[in-house]
């Protein structure tokens, strides 16, 4: 039985969020959820606050049976804002939830945490990991790691969508083109997981539970090349999307000078040379698959907005 059973939950307003919501509520679960800015007329709890905030997400947790944080940081201008969202931000959030006896904590993490020494953000993920792990208590903890995820209105992936759509796919050149392998998955395939969480076992080991279960999911295509990812979008987009390679000495610098820019005159950016050293990393893939997930083609056409009936046989 779901009706009864409060979801509390963080980041219900971004790009899975906006997936996890109905699902939630389709479910017949209740659910509250953390926002910025006054919300009123809908079938969610609404708690005006931020991860700063002790007392909205004390309120938040409050009754809870289940607490998903989905908030985080994925891009900043200094390290120090990316560790304030992902890892004291995910620190507060637990320690509220324990605070409020919430049974079952599901932090949402990144695939980049297995590799903190590459990225401010990969280090500020596995942060938050271990943050949460220590102000969890003894609640139930469920670590997810999403790898790439894609769908419609994701500020991360739209530039490289946008790019393909005219025709192009930048990779790095070299043995990162020819060895990297990738997952990806659906916003609302991460969504259904992510409700699942909420009732799934955890496993045992030597018939112990894990004091947390760390899940790193995959969609219907487990692992992907670069160029299986061009193959996959000149299929749904009907026209030739062709490789634009380039050489890793010619990343790094564009990546420093973009960083230089951010620091000069303000704001934040994706691309940065954390991520270049993500991009050159030859292991970004999932090893639990979703179930009834989408294949890379399936992702990638929800994400265009382009109708299956369009695509080339």
């Amino acid at each position: 039985m779901t009706e009864n059973r409060l979801i509390a939950v963080t980041g219900g307003t971004g790009f899975v969020g906006r997936a996890l919501l109905p699902i939630l509520i389709k479910q017949g679960y209740r659910v509250r959820a953390l926002t910025r800015r006054p919300r009123e007329g809908s079938e969610i709890e609404w708690v005006q606050g931020d991860l700063g905030s002790v007392e909205a997400l004390e309120q938040l947790a409050e009754g809870a049976d289940t607490f998903i944080h989905l908030a985080g940081l994925t891009k900043a201008s200094h390290i120090s804002k990316l560790l304030s969202a992902n890892s004291h931000g995910a620190a507060n959030a637990a320690s509220a939830a324990r605070g409020a006896n919430v049974r079952r904590f599901v932090l949402v993490s990144s695939i980049a945490a297995r590799e903190p020494q590459l990225s401010d953000y990969a280090y500020s993920k596995r942060a938050g990991e271990r943050a949460v792990a220590a102000a969890s208590g003894t609640m139930e903890l469920v670590i997810v790691r999403p790898p790439a995820i894609l769908g419609p209105g994701d500020d991360a992936t739209a530039p490289l969508l946008d790019i393909m759509r005219r025709g192009w796919l930048p990779a790095p050149a070299g043995k990162a083109r020819r060895e990297g392998r990738m997952s990806f998955v659906y916003m609302e395939d991460v969504a259904r997981l992510l409700v699942e969480q909420i009732s799934a076992p955890i496993p045992a080991i030597d018939g112990a539970i894990r004091s947390a279960y760390v899940l790193t999911p995959c969609g219907a295509t487990p692992a992907s090349s670069w160029d299986d990812l061009a193959t996959a979008a000149t299929k749904v987009l009907s026209k030739r999307v062709r490789i634009l390679p380039i050489a890793p000495i010619i990343l790094a610098p564009a990546a420093l000078m973009t960083q230089i820019s951010v620091a000069l005159f303000g704001g934040a950016t994706f691309f940065n040379t954390g991520k270049v050293r993500e991009m050159l990393h030859n292991d970004w893939t999932g090893d639990s698959m979703i179930t009834d997930a989408r294949n890379l083609e399936e992702c990638l056409r929800f994400s265009f907005g382009v109708d299956a009936s369009n695509e080339t046989e």
